[in-house]
């Protein structure tokens, strides 16, 4: 059994039954809970008094210095990343749930937070948990590998019980198949921080010779002052598996209460400002839509940045809420250090790689979207459409083509792709296969018209663009 230092005990309440799949509904006793909990916490926040923050001088390679605050830069080059070529990949599958089903959230946020760690070393290619989650159950370890293309496996399983905790882990080497180590854990629930860096610091050592004392740094796990907070936490990340309102209204709730039962829990205050995107995105209500939404982000965003640094997803995550706001330098500069912090982060990537296309950098935005379907095999349909966009408009149309047929082959009905294929396929003088596309649209769309595609949401920001991908499915025979 591993041998950890004493961490801080601290009593739990007892463990809630409610999860992302299985939560009640409760409609409006949730949304009053969640307005008055977190006025309360957004409050507090607004009022503690901020750490002077440096100017918003850029520092991005490709954004000039002089450059105005408001003004977006000019178009140049992504920075170098490291190569993802002869890494030791590696993949964590959920952990089985050894106790309470309404558990579950808390055993996956444990895993996925393990991988999050392991995204910090530059010899693993650590594959993205969207992956792994799909494998679910999947006792058929050597298909596993072969699919996803993984040297290493992570599995084991988690009892949460009260305030103790029983865990197992186990580290494969797929070439072999023998086990390279495995452990048990049987500690207070207070120690789960450190059974997550013991992990990480295990897996290093196995499979990354070179791994450096930064990287460990980097990789260990921010520790809530109460169990709670990160509790809490997890709850409200797994309710991102239904985004919709009442989703986000309970997500809010336990958020705030994870603010207030630890102010310096950055990760907390990431999920949070989430939470004010998402509805900002979707106005489901006047109080929360809007500019709002964004500017509240922000404002959670940096608090977060100053208690951990580090954190990638953080950086990434203020870098695209800035460019809204219309803070560009500020935007690009917060890119930059998410890419250094998260260049093996999948969702890293495709958020800073959306910020450069709506700065109109296309080359680059397409290195960082291959680069996250890499570490993602099982990525999803948006993940090929975009990527095709991405090649329309840098006149790659051979390349566009591929690209929205692997988002037709991984959702035969996602509508947007078949347009988009229709229209390449006639461009490129595919006649045959654009009818194809065309005659699968209208299957599962029989008024689908040139009309409703020029209306449809965030397609292209050059009327060029928009026009020659309209010409193409008038070739393809769309109706208007």
């Amino acid at each position: 059994m591993a041998d950890l230092p004493s961490e801080k005990r601290v009593s739990m309440p007892k463990p809630s039954n409610k999860t992302g799949a299985g939560r009640g509904r409760r409609g409006v006793t949730i949304l009053a809970a969640a307005i008055a909990v977190v006025a309360g916490a957004t409050a507090t926040i607004l009022m503690w008094p901020q750490p002077p923050r440096a100017p918003a001088v850029a520092t991005s390679p490709w954004a000039p210095a002089s450059a105005p605050a408001q003004t977006a830069p000019p178009a140049r080059t992504v920075p170098r990343l490291p190569s993802l070529d002869n890494r030791r990949s590696v993949v964590v599958l959920p952990f089985a749930n050894l106790g309470d089903p309404g558990q579950a959230y808390f055993v996956d946020g444990i895993a996925e937070d393990i991988l999050t760690a392991l995204t910090h070393f530059d010899a693993l290619l650590p594959i993205a948990w969207n992956s792994g989650l799909a494998h679910r159950g999947d006792a058929d370890r050597s298909g596993i590998v072969r699919e996803l293309g993984a040297r290493y496996v992570l599995e084991g399983g988690v009892n949460k019980a009260g305030d103790r905790l029983q865990m197992t882990a186990r580290l494969i080497d797929a070439a072999p198949g023998n086990a390279v180590w495995e452990e048990r854990y049987d500690a207070p629930l207070g120690d789960i921080f450190a059974i997550q860096d013991d992990i990480v610091r295990r897996i290093a050592a196995a499979t990354a010779a070179n791994a450096r004392g930064t990287e460990f740094d980097r990789a260990r796990q921010k520790r809530a002052e109460k169990v709670e907070a990160y509790d809490l936490t997890l709850q409200a990340r797994a309710l991102f598996a239904d985004i919709d309102k009442e989703a986000m209204t309970e997500a809010r709730l336990l958020l705030a209460r994870a603010v207030q039962a630890d102010p310096f829990y950055a990760p907390a205050y990431v999920w949070l400002a989430r939470v004010h995107r998402e509805f900002a995105n979707n106005p489901w209500n006047k109080e929360y839509g809007g500019i709002d939404g964004f500017l509240q982000g922000e404002i959670l965003l940096a608090r977060a940045i100053d208690m951990q640094p580090n954190n990638a997803l953080a950086h990434a995550a203020r870098a695209a809420t800035l460019s809204v706001l219309g803070r560009h330098q500020e935007a690009l500069a917060e890119g930059e250090r998410a890419l250094a912090l998260g260049a093996n982060d999948a969702e890293v990537l495709t958020l800073v790689g959306n910020q450069f296309r709506l700065y109109g950098r296309h080359d680059g935005a397409i290195e960082l979207q291959v680069r996250a379907m890499r570490l993602d095999p099982h990525y999803p349909p948006s993940a090929a459409a975009l990527l095709g966009r991405l090649y329309v408009v840098t006149s790659d149309l051979v390349k566009a083509s591929d690209a929205f047929a692997e988002c037709r082959s991984r959702d035969p009905e996602e509508r947007h792709c078949l347009f988009d294929l229709a229209s390449v396929q006639a461009q490129l003088g595919r006649m045959d296969e654009a009818r194809v596309a065309l005659a699968d649209l209208l299957r599962l769309e029989p008024a689908a018209s040139i009309g409703e595609y020029r209306n449809l949401p965030n397609r292209w920001r050059d009327p060029e663009d928009e026009s020659r991908m309209v010409e193409g499915l008038r070739k393809a025979g769309l109706p208007e």
